[in-house]
Formats: structure tokens, C-alpha cells, sequence
């Protein structure tokens, strides 16, 4: 059995950064998840660690699924995403 690994050329791996870097600096600045009320440092990264980054992404979570995933009460989470729209409001 051969195995064959290749690489991106460096031309592709440009395109790419490129690509990121105008998406965003056309799109809104991220509001931190610490300036969210309720959100300290330690639930910003348990957050980070879903895949939430951001008050934006937070905002349109599930608060049923997230609250499974982090293993905390709905309730808690609900009440995170209840501030975090408050937040994007202002």
C-alpha cells in the first residue's frame, strides 16, 4: 500500500487568507462574549470551545443544544442569549 501525501500550492493557500481578510473587514467587528453579562472568562472559552465566538453567534444559538454541550441548565443559557441580543441591540 503507497501512500501519496501532497500540499496546497502556495498560490491557493493565498487565495484563501485573501478571501478571509475581506470578508472581514466588510463585515461587523465581533462583539466578545466577556462583555456579555453573566459571561466571565471561563464560560467565554467553554463557549469558544461550541464553536460560539461571538455575542452574534450566541444570539441565534439553541439554548436547548448549547446547554447540552456545556452541560449547564437551559435556563443559564437562555439568559446568556437574552443579553447577548440586548447587547447587538445598542
Amino acid at each position: 500500500m503507497e501512500i501519496t501525501l501532497t500540499r496546497a500550492s502556495p498560490a491557493k493557500k493565498e487565495a484563501g487568507k485573501k478571501s478571509k481578510k475581506k470578508e472581514s473587514a466588510t463585515s461587523k467587528p465581533a462583539t466578545e462574549l466577556t462583555s456579555i453579562e453573566g459571561i466571565g472568562a471561563k464560560s467565554a472559552e467553554k463557549l469558544k470551545s461550541c464553536g460560539v465566538n461571538s455575542a452574534q453567534d450566541l444570539s441565534t444559538s439553541d439554548p436547548k443544544k448549547l446547554s447540552e454541550k456545556l452541560k449547564i441548565s437551559e435556563k443559564k443559557v437562555s439568559k446568556w442569549i437574552d443579553e447577548a441580543k440586548k447587547a447587538l441591540k445598542h
